[in-house]
């Protein structure tokens, strides 16, 4: 499982309604510019998804 930026495992089992082990979960990295410039605008340039 990874989180995302400034998520905690303790957020996740407060709010999810049920049990889940996130013991291993751990932070993603946010994307680069390049990334996010790939997804936007080659991937999903109409905005559908992203």
């Amino acid at each position: 499982m990874y989180l995302a930026e400034g998520i905690t495992q303790r957020q996740i089992r407060e709010n999810i309604g049920f049990e889940m082990d996130v013991s291993r979960g751990e932070e993603a990295e946010p994307p680069s510019q390049e990334i996010l410039d790939i997804l936007l605008n080659k991937v999903d340039p109409q905005r559908l998804m992203v």
